[in-house]
C-alpha cells in the first residue's frame, strides 16, 4: 500500500485501527521563524477581509511579565485514548501543566491557574487536548492539505509514509483551524503516517524548506490496557470541580483570580480611498 491512494485510506478510516494508544510526545518551535509564518498568515488574512473589517485575536497571557524569548523552545506531552471516548491528556500551555480527561462528550480539567473545571456533558463546553489532537485525527487534512507520497521509511521501529502536504487555498476560518497545531500558514508540511494504524507519527512544517514547529511522537504503544484510574484526576486537597455550563456572564469575573489576564489585539483594516 506504498502510494498516495493507500495513504489516503489510512487517514480518511473512520474506524481508530487499534483499541487503545498510549504516546509519549514533544512540540518543538523555532521562535523566530514561527512568529515569522504567524505575522505572514495574518497579514494575508487581513488582505482577504472587505475594507473596514476588523479583525480580532484573542489569546491568554500571564500576568507577570514574561523572559526574552530564546531561539527555539521545547515542550513535551502525554497521551491516554481508548477507542469509544475515553482519553486522558497531560500538556502545557506555555509553563503551565494542564491535565485533562474525556468520558465521551463529558470532560474534566485541572491546571494551577484555572482548578478544576467540567462541562458535566454538555456539548456546547468542548476542550481540546494540545499538539496530539492532529497526530490521532489526521482525517481533518485532507480539506487543508494538496498531499504528495514521497517513499516508505521507518521511524520508531515501525514502516511509515512520508508524505509532502501543500495547503491549499484558504476559503475559510475552518482551514485555519485544521492547520493551527501543525503551525498555520507553512510554506510546507512533511508527514510521517504509521503504515499499519494511520497515525500521524511525525509532522514538521517548514518555511523557506526550514522547520519552524515539529510535534512528534517519542514512545507509542497500541492495544496495552490502561487501568481505570488513567481517566480520572486526583484534585489537590480542597479542589472541586466547577461546572463551566452553569456559569453565565459571572462565570469569566469570578474566575478572574486564577485565570491568565486576557489579551486581546484588535487590527482594523484602513478604509480604501
Amino acid at each position: 500500500m506504498g502510494d498516495l491512494g493507500g495513504v489516503l485510506e489510512l487517514l480518511n478510516d473512520a474506524e481508530p485501527r487499534w483499541k487503545t494508544l498510549r504516546a509519549v510526545g514533544r512540540h518543538w518551535r523555532h521562535n523566530a521563524r514561527a512568529n515569522e509564518v504567524f505575522q505572514r498568515h495574518f497579514a494575508a488574512v487581513q488582505a482577504s477581509h472587505q475594507s473596514g473589517a476588523v479583525v480580532r485575536l484573542t489569546g491568554y497571557a500571564p500576568d507577570e511579565l514574561q523572559p526574552q524569548m530564546p531561539d527555539e523552545s521545547e515542550d513535551h506531552w502525554r497521551l491516554w485514548m481508548e477507542h469509544g471516548g475515553r482519553m486522558r491528556s497531560e500538556s502545557f500551555v506555555g509553563s503551565e501543566p494542564l491535565t485533562v480527561v474525556f468520558d465521551g462528550p463529558a470532560w474534566w480539567s485541572w491546571s494551577p491557574h484555572a482548578g478544576g473545571m467540567t462541562n458535566r456533558g454538555a456539548t456546547n463546553h468542548g476542550h481540546g487536548f494540545g499538539s496530539a489532537e492532529t497526530l490521532v485525527d489526521a482525517a481533518v487534512l485532507l480539506s487543508a492539505l494538496r498531499l504528495q507520497f514521497l517513499s516508505s521509511d521507518t521511524l520508531l521501529g515501525r514502516v511509515v509514509f512520508r508524505i509532502r502536504g501543500l495547503p491549499r487555498a484558504r476559503t475559510s476560518h475552518q482551514h485555519d483551524y485544521d492547520l493551527h497545531q501543525l503551525g498555520v500558514g507553512a510554506d510546507e508540511y512533511m508527514l510521517s503516517v504509521d503504515a499499519e494504524r494511520g497515525v500521524l507519527l511525525r509532522t514538521e512544517a517548514r518555511v523557506r524548506e526550514q522547520p519552524f514547529i515539529v510535534i512528534e511522537i517519542t514512545e507509542v504503544e497500541f492495544d496495552v490496557d490502561l487501568p481505570p484510574e488513567t481517566f480520572k484526576i486526583d484534585l489537590p486537597k480542597g479542589e472541586t470541580f466547577e461546572d463551566v455550563s452553569q456559569r453565565g456572564k459571572a462565570y469569566w469575573p469570578r474566575r478572574s483570580r486564577r485565570f491568565p489576564r486576557m489579551w486581546q489585539r484588535k487590527d482594523v483594516l484602513s478604509r480604501r480611498e
